[in-house]
């Protein structure tokens, strides 16, 4: 595997360990947002309907003037009742009709209990709040309670989340060009010194004679050192082996010339 290789797998694998982990954080951040933001709408609807609310030793009257315009229309989302200390609805907005939603839950007063749940695959979200409704003749303890449905919520969710990735994966894909150019050209010395030495193998030219950063500067001039030394070995043995040659030329001509005579 070619190092160029290996270290843009090496960026990539950092890379998305690092979007993963990033996308993760943000999700949660941001689910964690929207589920506050959302805490914050449904605890200022209860409190606009307790200040709506008229309770009387008979019944609990509802000005539908002061409701959210959503509490009126049918399966609109965003439910809203009142129950007794036993959980019995005493009163319930008209959005509820036709919707089946969570049990409702009676609080002791000044209790307030945030809750999810499930009904038919449907997700919803409930803030339910205790009082002690006291009027002139008695005391009655009531349970407000506002629900919603999670559609909404969980459509934000995945629209963040997709916008999200899209994002990431669009940045994650910019920085693996930019690193890869990068990359290239930081490992452009060394192919120079490869074009070198190809050029050096096939007779072309005698050492590497290009300039390069300090950092492999040291390693060209000891190619360079360590050819110089092969081409000084090699000339001391060509000249040992001309010496040698030279002086057995002698004694061979010798022996040749008596195995000549003794022929005769």
């Amino acid at each position: 595997m070619s190092l160029n290789l290996r270290i843009i797998l090496s960026a990539s694998l950092v890379l998305a360990i690092f979007i993963t982990l990033t996308a993760a954080a943000l999700n949660r951040a941001f689910a964690e947002s929207t589920e506050s933001a959302l805490r914050d709408k449904l605890t200022s609807q209860l409190y606009a309907l307790l200040a709506a609310a008229e309770v009387t030793e008979d019944e609990i009257l509802m000005p539908s003037s002061e409701l959210d315009a959503l509490l009126g229309l049918p399966s609109s989302g965003v439910y809203a009742y009142i129950t007794n200390q036993t959980g019995q609805i005493l009163w319930q907005s008209s959005s509820v009709l036709g919707t089946e939603l969570p049990p409702a839950k009676a609080l002791q007063s000044g209790h307030q209990h945030f809750s999810k749940s499930t009904v038919n695959r449907q997700n919803y979200y409930t803030f339910a709040y205790g009082i002690h409704w006291v009027t002139d003749t008695s005391s009655t303890p009531l349970t407000f309670n506002i629900t919603t449905d999670l559609v909404s919520f969980n459509r934000q969710i995945n629209e963040y989340r997709s916008t999200l990735w899209g994002w990431l994966l669009a940045m994650s894909v910019l920085l693996l060009i930019s690193q890869t150019a990068i990359l290239r050209w930081g490992l452009l010395p060394l192919r120079r010194v490869g074009a070198e030495l190809t050029r050096i193998e096939t007779g072309s030219q005698l050492q590497i004679e290009e300039r390069y950063p300090e950092e492999i500067k040291h390693l060209t001039d000891n190619i360079n050192l360590l050819l110089q030394q092969e081409r000084k070995q090699k000339t001391r043995y060509r000249n040992a082996l001309g010496d040698l040659a030279h002086s057995l030329k002698t004694p061979l001509a010798v022996l040749q010339s008596a195995l000549n005579a003794r022929n005769k």
